[in-house]
């Protein structure tokens, strides 16, 4: 009988023991996975002319993935503190390794913002970066230096939210 207790004891801890372990198991996470994030990298010319048909592009990678397959890429421009009323969204096209791109000419001097909207991988990033075309006034130039300064920024200006 005392041994029939023991073997009772050793074999109800071992069940024990065994259905913790797989919960456990169950749920483990992969570093990796969690850690991938998505980017995007804007790719703009260094020097920009007024009617001048230019390529804007994005490379697009999830971690060390290159993204081939994105749900939507979209450019939108728009010149600076005028995002309400010179707002354009265009589609982008495939290029290849994990670049779309848009044909884009700007049609004046100024200083712009290009924004990708990219969403892939059940996620969505809008990185945002100026861009000098052409000889921009004087002001404009101000105001990119005013916007530059970390405790102001072009978005903050137009009531934008980083979660749309």
């Amino acid at each position: 009988m005392r041994g029939f207790r023991f073997l009772f004891v050793v074999l109800s801890a071992l069940f024990i023991l065994s259905a913790c372990s797989s919960k456990d198991n169950g749920q483990v996470i992969d570093e990796e996975e969690v850690l991938d994030t998505l980017e995007a990298e804007l790719i703009i010319p260094s020097e920009l002319a007024v009617n001048e048909e230019i390529l804007l592009s994005v490379k697009v990678t999830y971690g060390a993935e290159i993204v081939e397959d994105a749900d939507e890429v979209q450019f939108e421009t728009w010149r600076i503190n005028q995002k309400e009323d010179s707002s354009e969204l265009t589609d982008a096209f495939y290029d290849e390794d994990g670049i779309y791109s848009i044909h884009k000419a700007f049609t004046e001097d100024g200083v712009y913002y290009v924004q990708p909207h990219v969403t892939a991988r059940g996620l969505h990033t809008m990185p945002v970066q100026p861009i000098i075309v052409g000889n921009p006034s004087d002001e404009e130039l101000q105001q990119l230096e005013q916007k530059n300064n970390p405790e102001h920024s072009e978005l903050d200006d137009q009531g934008e939210h980083g979660d749309h």
